[in-house]
């Protein structure tokens, strides 16, 4: 009997060592995970210090951006040009004439006169694709080849089902530089919200106070955004 209790008491012992030192083990490995792992947040500090600090540089060619390396690339800044146009800006609440797009017209002359209008390949305008119910109509005043390379490129990133599934015919800035003859895409998720008489033509979120952050989401942002990029990449091998 005792030699039968003896040799319990030395297995207890026995299994309480040995899950003590699995457990010792188990700390030392997880004390040098957090050691490395310090090393490689000091060296992201630096590397983010360092190239946030520095100036600007011009955005890498279109064709060089598949050979970009992410440890090399991200957190630069960069260059690149770009027009921010309100098409709404207008004297009166509802639209009349030309009492609209005054800033994408201005741009549009204003390239004419300079030479610059001749080198758009192209015009995408991006609109309303913050939506959390993200889905981008297929507007029927853009160029439809245009919007045929955006949906090959929404199917190849596995984002079709938030491209074109109903069409919408919207008046914006785009159509300065349809009528001047540079072919153009209006990116725009129509339908803001619930539809219906009661609320606006773009939905029941659209220039309401119902507009909050809650509506929007940085996804459907990243979506559209990819798709464009990947879009422009299509363009540029024709």
């Amino acid at each position: 009997m005792r030699k039968e209790l003896k040799r319990k008491r030395r297995a207890t012992v026995l299994d309480a060592t040995m899950f003590a030192l699995a457990g010792v083990a188990i700390l030392c490995g997880l004390g040098m995970w957090q050691l490395e792992r310090k090393v490689w947040k000091e060296n992201l500090i630096a590397t983010l210090n360092s190239r946030l600090a520095a100036a600007p540089g011009d955005l890498p060619p279109r064709d060089s951006w598949r050979m970009l390396k992410e440890s090399e690339a991200e957190f630069r800044r960069v260059t690149f040009p770009a027009e921010f146009l309100d098409g709404e800006e207008a004297r009166l609440w509802e639209w009349q004439g030309t009492d609209n797009t005054y800033g994408s017209r201005h741009y549009v002359e204003t390239a004419r006169r300079d030479g610059s209008l001749a080198t758009l390949k192209a015009m995408v305008l991006v609109d309303m694709i913050g939506d959390k119910d993200l889905g981008v109509a297929r507007e029927t005043t853009s160029k439809a080849w245009l919007q045929d390379y955006i949906a090959q490129a929404a199917k190849q990133l596995g984002y079709g089902q938030y491209f074109f599934q109903y069409s919408e015919g919207i008046t914006d800035d785009h159509v300065s530089f349809l009528d001047v003859g540079i072919p153009a895409v209006d990116v725009v998720d129509a339908h803001y919200g619930r539809m219906g008489p009661q609320f606006d033509s773009m939905g029941e979120f659209h220039h309401a106070n119902t507009d909050t952050m809650d509506k929007v989401s940085q996804r459907s942002l990243e979506i559209v955004g990819r798709t464009i990029l990947r879009t422009v990449e299509l363009l540029d091998t024709q």
